[in-house]
C-alpha cells in the first residue's frame, strides 16, 4: 500500500518528463527552421546529428548546396510552401541518447509533404540534433546512429 503513492509519483515524473522534452524539442526545431528560412546556413546546420552532416558531404559543402539550391528556387519562382511542426513521438531511449520523432509539414498551392525530423539528445534531453528523414530510407536512417530503438517508426509522403 505505502508503494502506491511512490508509483504514482514515479508515473507523474516522467509524464512531465516527456512533456519537457517535447516542448523543448518543438522549441529547437522552430529555431532550426527560422535559421533556414533567413538564410543563415551556419547556425541552420549547427543543429544537425555529425552523421547527417557527414551524409551532406560534410558542412562547407552542405552550405554550398543550400546557397544553390536557394538561388535556383529564386530564378524558376518556385512557390514558397508553409511549412508547420506536428506532434512529437514518443521519447525512447536509445543506448545512451534519447531519440524522438517530430513531424514537418509542408503545404503550398498544390501540393502537401508530411516528413520527419529523428531528433536525438546525447545529454538527457537538454540539447537536441537532427537528421531528415526525407529521401532516405529507415535503414539508411538507422545507419546513421550508434544505436537505434526499433520501437520508433516514421512515415514520410507527398501529394
Amino acid at each position: 500500500m505505502k508503494r502506491i503513492p511512490l508509483l504514482l509519483l514515479f508515473l507523474l515524473y516522467f509524464a512531465s518528463s516527456f512533456g519537457q522534452h517535447a516542448e523543448n524539442i518543438r522549441k529547437v526545431t522552430s529555431a532550426m527552421l527560422k535559421a533556414r528560412d533567413q538564410k543563415d546556413y551556419e547556425a541552420y546546420t549547427t543543429y544537425f546529428y555529425p552523421t547527417e552532416i557527414k551524409y551532406r558531404g560534410g558542412k562547407a559543402q552542405w552550405i554550398k548546396a543550400l546557397k544553390n539550391d536557394d538561388r535556383e528556387s529564386a530564378m524558376i519562382r518556385l512557390e514558397r510552401r508553409k511549412q508547420s511542426l506536428g506532434k512529437v513521438s514518443k521519447v525512447y531511449k536509445a543506448g545512451k541518447e534519447l531519440h524522438c520523432i517530430i513531424e514537418w509539414n509542408l503545404k503550398g498551392k498544390n501540393s502537401s509533404s508530411h516528413w520527419n525530423f529523428l531528433a536525438i539528445s546525447g545529454d538527457q534531453g537538454k540539447s537536441w540534433k537532427f537528421i531528415m528523414t526525407a529521401g532516405k530510407t529507415p535503414n539508411e536512417v538507422w545507419a546513421m546512429v550508434p544505436k537505434f530503438n526499433q520501437g520508433l517508426t516514421w512515415v514520410d509522403y507527398n501529394e
